[in-house]
């Protein structure tokens, strides 16, 4: 998807990248794109498991019983695997 496994382009370093990506999506009149990833990956984990993510006030893994720790990795899991999040909060 992404060539060599960088998406960086050549001849580009981290900051120019992200100048360069900010700078395209305001354009494009979208701001804070990157907190819309956050977001939908939060509205997607309290989805997959009923209680809010710990990132946004939910039980935290020392509060949570052995299920609900095993359905926290699972589903932090699946999010992370699901086109469009890369990744969970």
């Amino acid at each position: 998807m992404c060539g060599d496994g960088s998406l960086i382009g050549e001849g580009r370093n981290y900051v120019q990248a992200v100048k360069h990506y900010e700078n395209t999506t305001l354009k494009a009149g979208v701001r804070n794109a990157h907190g819309f990833r956050h977001k939908f990956a939060q509205w997607r984990y309290k989805t997959l498991t009923g209680w809010e993510c710990p990132a946004a006030g939910g039980p935290t893994t020392d509060q949570m019983t052995p299920e609900q720790i095993r359905r926290d990795r699972s589903v932090r899991f699946r999010i992370s695997h699901e086109p469009d999040t890369g990744g969970l909060m």
